[in-house]
């Protein structure tokens, strides 16, 4: 921003040196000059979070409807806001959790895919990209993205997902060692810790349930393998 005139001579006076004492002013005089710029700043930055606003309202009133259960009723909203900013990550990764919700799992998955591209480890993205593909029933591509969230941090829902999608690609015995991992976690560190911020979401007894069905199934092969073998 350029300065006028009178607030360039007030700041040339200022900070001149004392030998010069016709660019001097008094300090006092200086101050008083430079009251009007801040005054012109904090105008302008009000004028900016104004103009702001406008744009934010859609974004928070579709968070709102979202949080409060009304994914359809949030989308519009989210779309409002896209249209001012097509690659705010907090609006796109909202988009993907209405289209989730909705189980409109081609339009999640595009919305999280999005996200990625722009910051490939936003929040939790890649376990919501997992889910819709796999939900989609893509799950090979599902696959190496949730693997690659497991290799990267440790996420409950992430790591079921995972399991799931390798039993999908007839990996069952691989899927097994995944839910192995969360029943040994638990036994590692019990509720409360902060490794297990999942035991709130899932239930021990589910991921019990999901290795005994693994189990099983693992064990139905070997005898049907058995079976082909005395044959």
């Amino acid at each position: 921003m350029a300065l006028p005139f009178w607030m360039v001579i007030g700041l040339v006076g200022a900070l001149a040196p004392p030998g010069r004492r016709s660019l001097r002013v008094s300090a006092r005089a200086a101050r008083c000059l430079l009251v009007p710029l801040g005054l012109v700043s904090l105008l302008q930055g009000a004028d900016q979070v104004r103009r702001a606003l406008p744009v934010q309202a859609p974004l928070m009133e579709g968070e709102r409807r979202l949080v409060a259960g009304d994914p359809a009723g949030a989308l519009p909203l989210l779309d409002v806001a896209l249209a001012h900013d097509p690659d705010d990550l907090r609006t796109l990764f909202r988009i993907g959790m209405a289209h989730e919700r909705l189980r409109q799992w081609d339009a999640a998955s595009a919305a999280f895919e999005r996200v990625r591209e722009i910051e490939p480890h936003y929040a939790r993205v890649e376990v919501h990209l997992g889910l819709t593909l796999l939900r989609g029933g893509r799950w090979p591509k599902a696959l190496p993205i949730l693997e690659a969230a497991s290799a990267r941090v440790w996420d409950d829902e992430g790591e079921l997902l995972l399991a799931e999608a390798l039993h999908t690609a007839g990996g069952t015995r691989e899927a097994l060692a995944t839910v192995d991992r969360m029943v040994e976690l638990h036994a590692r560190y019990p509720p409360g810790g902060r490794f297990l911020p999942f035991l709130r979401r899932v239930a021990l007894q589910h991921v019990l349930e999901i290795r005994g069905n693994l189990q099983a199934l693992l064990g139905d092969a070997a005898a049907g393998d058995d079976r082909h073998g005395a044959d």
